[in-house]
């Protein structure tokens, strides 16, 4: 048998086998769903685990938080602001953890996830060695709070619970735009969505720099524009998108990616 002939057997037997098992486990292991409360995430992330099969698994962050600060407004149902915002700090920091040792445990049995999340923060930097596809969905903010009173009547949500949860909304907005272009880190949203802003929407803004940035937002005209605060590999609008629509459009991305991954691993092998 000559060389060329022991080496082409070789690849055959030994590094096709290899190459393709590495082409499996170099797809994207994690898709993160970004967005505001009532963005329109969870629905979306539900019909994407139906379509990619019994491999992956839906890691809802934001269903983890809202049952812990529904737990605590019920044993603490005279906290002042401060003391509730103090506490849903500690639930959001505690929410982590418990999503991160979800995902490891996922992993440990060969299981792709989809993290439905509003926002980047820690669990992106602690996966940052995962392959991963970033998405964001987002609406205007007239939509948001219309999506949000619907919600409240369809779960029959306490006043206090109705509260909080238009004040997340708010947060949630703050965390993830920013009227100042990022230096080409993040990308252009949407034009300014102006609502009929009155002083009292303000007492949503339970932190700071949630204050600060609406606080911009109401003086904003309808020329300005708004951006994502981070970069993402897809933005979807679901206003203009339907669900089947932004399905499509992330299963398309995810592939993309995972055929590039694989192209890559081909060129690492020839080379």
């Amino acid at each position: 048998m000559s060389m060329r002939q022991l080496f082409t057997l070789i690849y055959f037997l030994l590094i096709i086998p290899i190459w393709s098992d590495a082409q499996q486990s170099d797809l994207p292991r994690v898709i993160f769903i970004y967005g505001t409360s009532c963005a329109g995430k969870s629905s979306l992330s539900k019909q994407l685990v139906q379509r990619l099969g019994n491999q992956w698994q839906l890691i809802d962050r934001d269903e983890v938080i809202e049952e812990r600060q529904n737990s605590y407004l019920q044993l603490n149902p005279n906290s002042s602001k401060q003391q509730m915002r103090q506490a849903f700090d500690e639930i959001e920091s505690h929410a982590d953890e418990y999503v991160l040792e979800k995902i490891r445990y996922s992993f440990q049995n060969q299981l792709h996830v989809i993290i439905d999340t509003q926002s980047h923060h820690n669990l992106r930097k602690q996966l940052e060695d995962c392959h991963s596809l970033s998405v964001l969905v987002y609406a205007p903010l007239t939509l948001l709070l219309e999506r949000d009173a619907q919600r409240n009547q369809h779960l029959k949500r306490s006043e206090q619970r109705q509260f909080y949860a238009k004040a997340f909304i708010f947060e949630t907005f703050a965390q993830l735009y920013t009227l100042k272009n990022p230096q080409n880190e993040g990308k252009k949203v949407a034009f300014i969505d102006l609502i009929d802003w009155d002083k009292s929407l303000f007492d949503y803004c339970l932190h700071p720099q949630t204050y600060a940035f609406f606080a911009s937002f109401c003086q904003a005209s309808q020329g300005d524009i708004l951006w994502s605060k981070e970069d993402f590999d897809l933005l979807i609008n679901s206003q203009q998108q339907s669900l089947n629509e932004a399905v499509e459009m992330v299963m398309k991305c995810h592939i993309y990616l995972a055929n590039l991954q694989s192209r890559n691993m081909l060129s690492f092998m020839k080379n």
